[in-house]
């Protein structure tokens, strides 16, 4: 199975408007780099809490 994507968008905060990126940085078990849950991944994980985010 593939998969292409087409767009991509992330939020520094979940009131913020979804800006459209044209590439990303992303770091295992985190994230990616610049949207809200990058930081807080590590936490959510210790805590627990599932998010419906592919890392």
């Amino acid at each position: 199975m593939s998969a292409t994507v087409e767009k991509l968008f992330i939020t520094k905060t979940r009131r913020e408007q979804p800006q459209e990126i044209e590439a990303a940085k992303l770091e295992a078990g985190k994230g990616i780099v610049g949207d809200r849950y990058h930081e807080r991944a590590l936490e959510f994980l210790a805590a627990g809490i599932k998010c419906n985010r592919i890392m």
